[in-house]
């Protein structure tokens, strides 16, 4: 599969310059340009002439203002820059009628099908794009539309790549490099680290043994009231029956907390698969009093 960069920046950043620098590096000064603009004004045709100024014969150059997807399988490059995703874009909208109720998922199909085809290529393939959404909102259909789309084909075409560099001012930042992520926090790594804990507590003769294992008690709380719903789910799919025995002593204060009945269901049907007698007594009692503290 083939490796993706996007490349990204205002007008005249320098985004187009830095790709082509990269893209020649990449290749070992040779590589393929995919050039998606077509002319219709001599602002346009002169634009074109800047760019194509600046390549010579290291490039192997391939014009797809539209159906580019179908380009990608016949470049024998092993880099190829694709400049820009926001002309393709912008070709593809203007033949579209923006008050289609379908406009949406036919640009979903069309920028996947894009990213696709560079996926299944051999070679190293850098997309130039714009940031066209800093200033204020558009006055006219056709450009909010182009905005707001050009934004999500931003968004898609970051997901899949390895490497997001950001133009301003001539100077690039690889801003995926050092990205922030929001994850969902995975309940059962969670429990397993405070349980390991309060195990460990357990086990040893610390002088603050009541002090550990009630901040034990009181992060397995925390987590198991931050979302009774995938609590109800950990609890139902994906918790041992030794985990469920441990955390069974916090049922009171988390049925206490969260007023769940459904939570109740969940952990009394659970406790039928525990088949040493000693441990479902102890469970049940605990069960017992957590029924005590829904109101």
């Amino acid at each position: 599969m083939a490796e993706i960069i996007l490349v990204t920046g205002g007008a005249r950043s320098g985004k187009s310059v830095f790709a082509e620098k990269l893209a020649l590096k990449l290749g070992n000064n040779h590589a393929a340009y995919i050039a998606t603009s077509q002319i219709f004004d001599e602002e346009m045709a002169q634009r074109v002439k800047i760019h194509q100024a600046r390549r010579n014969n290291n490039w192997a150059n391939y014009e797809a203002p539209f159906d580019a997807d179908k380009i990608f399988p016949t470049v024998t490059e092993n880099v190829i820059l694709f400049d820009c995703v926001t002309m393709y874009l912008t070709n593809w909208i203007l033949t579209k009628n923006l008050d289609d109720e379908n406009i949406f998922s036919e640009f979903e199909i069309f920028i996947d099908k894009l990213i696709a085809a560079a996926q299944k290529s051999c070679a190293t393939v850098i997309f130039v794009s714009n940031e066209v959404g800093g200033g204020i909102v558009p006055a006219d259909k056709l450009s909010r539309v182009f905005r707001d789309f050009a934004g999500l084909a931003n968004q898609k075409i970051a997901t899949q790549a390895e490497k997001v560099f950001l133009v301003t001012a001539g100077i690039a930042i690889d801003i995926k490099k050092n990205q922030f992520q929001i994850t969902e926090p995975n309940i059962l790594k969670e429990i397993k680290v405070v349980l390991n804990e309060r195990k460990r507590i357990c086990v040893t003769t610390q002088d603050e043994w009541y002090n550990g294992i009630q901040k034990c008690c009181d992060k397995e709380i925390e987590i198991l009231t931050r979302d009774i719903k995938k609590t109800i789910d950990f609890i139902e799919n994906k918790c041992s029956n030794d985990t469920f025995c441990w955390i069974s002593e916090v049922f009171y204060e988390v049925a206490e907390i969260t007023q769940s009945k459904e939570f109740i269901k969940a952990i009394k049907k659970r406790a039928e698969f525990i088949k040493d007698k000693e441990m479902r007594r102890s469970v049940e009692i605990d069960i017992n009093w957590a029924e005590d503290a829904i109101l």
